[in-house]
């Protein structure tokens, strides 16, 4: 939310409203700002939950890193519906600075465009960087999962993301995460604990946090590792369904 509706079909609905959830104690600040207090209904935190999917054979997962011509390489994904609040062209952008540096990264795009103007010119991008070789664009998918866990490190690059349950299943299926400081990523994501930081719309921070963890596998083991820990403990789908019972209750 960023900025106060102040028009009578609004303003109705504020007043008439008994209890608004917000999905993030960022978002809970948001609502606060910007709906009067005379007209603010009862606001409760509570995050959403990601179902904890059940993971992928090691030989699964490496007969598709060969299916995708990315195995022996480290793989970074980005997930999700493809447009320029999602930041893939910050990836793409990352990826020219790593070849640049003559490292073995690959990186691939799931979702579908929402606009077919920006996935022609993310491929554009691709081919003026030299980069066929080292980013695929594999559109939609019903195993994200499968996905996530192919991956070194799954991206997201949001301009600022209300929450980030892309995260949070990535977390759960064991893989480091890397994500914007911005909106509710910073609830999810502990700097160099859960996950890395890097500064949003800096795909020169984002390719150094990346070429962090290509050098460094004990970091990414650990930070894959707290993540899962902390994904399945915090964001638990029966967790949070537990957590709503409780205000439900109360009303």
């Amino acid at each position: 939310m960023t900025r106060f509706k102040n028009d009578f079909y609004h303003k109705f609905l504020y007043k008439n409203i008994d209890l608004m959830i917000a999905v993030t104690k960022e978002l809970e600040k948001q609502l606060i700002k910007f709906i009067p207090n005379d007209i603010r209904p009862k606001i409760e935190q509570v995050y959403l939950g990601a179902e904890c999917s059940s993971k992928y054979s090691k030989e699964e997962i490496e007969s598709f890193k060969e299916e995708i011509e990315f195995k022996d390489s480290f793989v970074v994904g980005l997930i999700g519906r493809i447009n320029e609040f999602k930041g893939q062209h910050l990836l793409i952008e990352a990826m020219k600075t790593l070849k640049e540096k003559d490292l073995n990264i690959k990186a691939f795009f799931v979702g579908n465009p929402m606009k077919e103007e920006y996935l022609i010119e993310l491929k554009d991008r691709v081919i003026s960087y030299n980069l066929e070789d080292d980013v695929r664009f594999l559109g939609f998918t019903n195993e994200p999962h499968k996905f996530m866990q192919a991956c070194d490190c799954v991206i997201m690059a949001s301009r600022n993301e209300t929450f980030g349950l892309v995260t949070i299943e990535a977390m759960q299926m064991g893989t480091a995460v890397v994500g914007a400081n911005r909106g509710g990523v910073l609830e999810i994501i502990d700097d160099k604990e859960t996950g890395l930081l890097f500064e949003s719309q800096n795909s020169n921070d984002l390719a150094l946090k990346i070429e962090e963890l290509y050098l460094n596998t004990n970091l990414k083991e650990k930070l894959a590792k707290n993540g899962e820990q902390k994904a399945n403990k915090t964001f638990n789908n029966d967790v949070q369904f537990e957590e709503l019972i409780k205000v439900l209750k109360e009303i």
